[in-house]
């Protein structure tokens, strides 16, 4: 380490964000892999990603690179069969350059490697003696789409054991490393929680008894046997009388196979951070609370975890209560800190699919960008993967700057805490023992990524630095300022792990659906036209501040356990104003009389709203959807016309001005958008898409980034921006630097 940059390593995560000292830090990274590109290309690459003003490299650490062969008994991290296996002195080149770094030890890593990253002799389909396979619900082996290999089922022995070893090998490396001594500053275990299931269905994994049988000595939890003995889950699509809702046994059951699915997310992470053993902060990537993500997978298998086909096809609309009951991450707390990755789509034109180029695709109303807000708002934490350049295995308008700029602005405004651009290098140093797959479809990984596999600086690494620098200007204060929401979604496990099965159920008696025909209905239509929501898990929280969620949305239903009516009620009684749809509780679980949060609404009857289910009816208008809500007293702060966004947060500089950072997005070319925010107007002119930040200083425009120019289609938006009686117009890609010195309008790029 060199004298006297200690300091630079002492920091800490708290409330969704890294911090030094008192003050948070707005992380800027880069995913560069190791293990796909030369040893000797390592240093620099590295200078150029420092050199594009991130702060943090963030890398896996496969385990079938570093120990192929099972006859060994260590993995190899000294580089001496291969150079780029020597994991030290990459991490000691981070050091140098005085980067942040975080690591990603798996065991399971994705990263389009075969098995995931685990080694062959650890899956079933090696023929070797592994261990039981993960299972599906008809008792067919969980298989990796990538290489069509078999997933071993994560308590199984041996490969539990081995997975502990793996780990603790790990660790000797990484902890002299760790800070504040070294640059390691956080560890993100496994992918999207265990083998990517973070959007997975109930029925793809869980049915080994390996996992069975690990939580019933861990919990005691009886009723998954009662589930699983009745013919489930092939019986949860249907019942004796279509006109009978669920008795309260099958109910318990549903509620108790939602509880084991999270459980086996959270606790295989609990289990892995353990055999780790590092005193830092443990990050988590869950993929966005979207349908499951489609990617250009060549020679894809239809037997994969997403999966969707019969007989469980009429439940794909439920995906969103999957993820709620699948993730309680209030829960989970204590295990890991929420962040999320970007893989919904191509936002600025709602394409959701990896097949789909169409320029002129419907982006009214934008479903993928109102995903993509839902997800950034689930909880307070870091992008840990935005696309920047993977256009053949995603889409082909990733290779464009405009796409991933578009998207990590979304994300940013949706609260991330900061950003990690995936990947920054394009690598093409692998064989097939690494990865099979991904060449078959181009040399490069990812195809269009800032640094060529050559170390040529490409059009997109030159927006990644303009980005990196405004937001090393102005990324820590954004941190550390409120992102203003007009309402907040509570979300319920138990409800949803209901709703995750209902294909049908009477017509008088609505279930509690929290996703498709619920909250997430809810939300798109009035995103649509301009109210930013939260979201917050009922299940795990001690409280709900009214000071930070003065306005919160929840879908009521005959049963509701004491702890979360007491929760509300609580919330309203401290002066919070809840807005519900559907039945006010009047019994717990048991069946027995609980009418706490009753009892509240009838006390404060003002603070307590009843909204009609009209506003989760898809066929209901964005424009009907905010009448409805305006009716009941939930106006949003600032409307917007469809076809544009407005995100602000407001908070104050070092000498106590007010600041204020306003994110505007415009993806409907084909119209004039005006917005009025406060005392400052933007307009941009028809004719492109368009995206961009502006900070203002008592209500003065004091700094801008602006992305007008749109590479897909050659245009360029004009940005008018009005504010304290001044007027500056913009036109194509313009940002503010603290080297300009004035206040005067960037026309086109700003050149250093």
């Amino acid at each position: 380490m060199k004298t006297g940059e200690q300091h630079r390593w002492e920091v800490s995560y708290r409330e969704g964000s890294f911090h030094r000292g008192n003050s948070p830090v707005f992380l800027r990274a880069a995913e560069y892999q190791y293990y796909r590109d030369r040893a000797e290309n390592w240093q620099e690459r590295i200078r150029q990603i420092q050199e594009s003003d991130a702060n943090a490299i963030t890398f896996y650490i496969p385990w079938r690179h570093h120990m192929p062969d099972p006859s060994v008994d260590r993995p190899d991290f000294s580089g001496d069969q291969k150079k780029n296996r020597d994991l030290p002195r990459f991490i000691h080149l981070i050091e140098d350059a005085g980067l942040l770094a975080i690591a990603k030890p798996g065991p399971f890593v994705h990263s389009e490697l075969n098995i995931g990253g685990l080694p062959d002799w650890v899956s079933p389909s090696g023929g070797a003696e592994t261990g039981e396979a993960m299972q599906r619900w008809d008792g067919s082996p969980l298989i990796w789409e990538y290489d069509r290999s078999i997933l071993p089922a994560p308590y199984a022995e041996p490969f539990l054991d081995h997975a502990r070893r793996w780990l603790a090998a790990v660790a000797e490396v990484l902890r002299p490393f760790t800070a504040p001594r070294g640059p390691l500053v956080a560890i993100q275990i496994n992918d999207e929680t265990l083998y990517c299931a973070s959007n997975a269905p109930p029925w793809m994994m869980g049915y080994e008894s390996s996992t069975l049988n690990r939580y019933r000595g861990e919990t005691g939890e009886p009723l998954i046997d009662r589930w699983l003995a009745g013919g489930a889950p092939q019986t949860a699509l249907s019942w004796d009388f279509p006109d009978e809702a669920p008795d309260r046994e099958e109910l318990e059951n549903r509620i108790a196979w939602g509880r084991y699915q999270g459980w086996i997310r959270g606790d295989t992470y609990r289990l892995y951070r353990e055999a780790l053993g590092l005193e830092l902060p443990y990050l988590s990537n869950y993929a966005g609370m979207t349908p499951p993500i489609e990617e250009n997978v060549p020679q894809r298998d239809a037997v994969t975890l997403h999966e969707t086909t019969s007989p469980f096809a009429p439940l794909a609309p439920r995906y969103a209560d999957w993820w709620i009951a699948h993730n309680p991450i209030e829960v989970d707390r204590e295990i890991y800190h929420y962040g999320f990755i970007s893989w919904l789509g191509v936002t600025p034109y709602n394409i959701s699919d990896p097949r789909t180029v169409d320029a002129n695709h419907p982006v009214v109303p934008n479903t993928v960008f109102s995903r993509y807000i839902n997800t950034a708002t689930r909880g307070r934490g870091i992008n840990m993967e935005e696309n920047w350049g993977f256009a053949t295995l995603y889409h082909p308008y990733s290779q464009y700057p405009f796409v991933p700029i578009f998207q990590t602005l979304v994300s940013i405004a949706g609260g991330a805490t900061g950003f990690v651009v995936f990947c920054a290098v394009s690598h093409d140093y692998w064989d097939e023992t690494l990865d099979s797959t991904t060449k078959k479809q181009h040399p490069h990984f990812p195809s269009a990524a800032p640094i060529g596999p050559d170390g040529e600086l490409r059009e997109m690494y030159h927006s990644m630095r303009h980005l990196n620098r405004w937001f090393a200007e102005h990324g820590d204060s954004l941190v550390g300022s409120l992102r203003q929401e007009d309402l907040c979604f509570g979300v319920y496990q138990r409800y949803s792990a209901i709703a995750s099965w209902c294909e049908r159920w009477p017509a008088m008696d609505i279930p509690p659906l929290q996703g498709h025909l619920g909250l997430e209905t809810l939300s798109n239509s009035a995103q649509e036209v301009g109210y930013v929501p939260a979201w917050i898990g009922l299940d795990g929280q001690q409280r709900i501040d009214p000071v930070v969620h003065p306005r919160l949305v929840v879908i009521l239903w005959r049963m509701m356990d004491p702890t979360v009516q007491r929760l509300l009620s609580s919330y309203v009684d401290e002066g919070g104003q809840l807005y519900w749809i559907g039945e006010i509780p009047g019994q717990d679980w048991d069946g027995r009389p609980c009418t706490i949060l009753n009892d509240c609404i009838s006390r404060n009857g003002a603070r307590a709203t009843r909204l009609t289910r009209m506003v989760t009816d898809p066929d209901a208008t964005p424009q009907e959807v905010a009448a409805e809500l305006i009716r009941a007293g939930l106006p949003a702060r600032y409307p917007v016309e469809p076809g544009g966004r407005i995100l602000t947060f407001q908070g104050t500089t070092n000498d106590g001005s007010p600041e204020q950072f306003i994110f505007f997005f415009t993806y409907d070319q084909h119209t004039d958008h005006r917005f009025l925010i406060g005392e400052t107007t933007i307009s941009v002119d028809a004719g492109g898409k368009c995206c961009g930040v502006l900070r203002l200083e008592s209500g003065v425009l004091v700094d801008w980034y602006i992305k007008g120019t749109n590479e897909v289609e050659n245009t360029s938006a004009v940005v008018t921006v009005g504010s304290a009686g001044l007027t500056r117009t913009f036109a194509g890609d313009c940002w503010s630097t603290a080297e300009a010195g004035n206040l005067s309008p960037v026309l086109g790029l700003h050149t250093e």
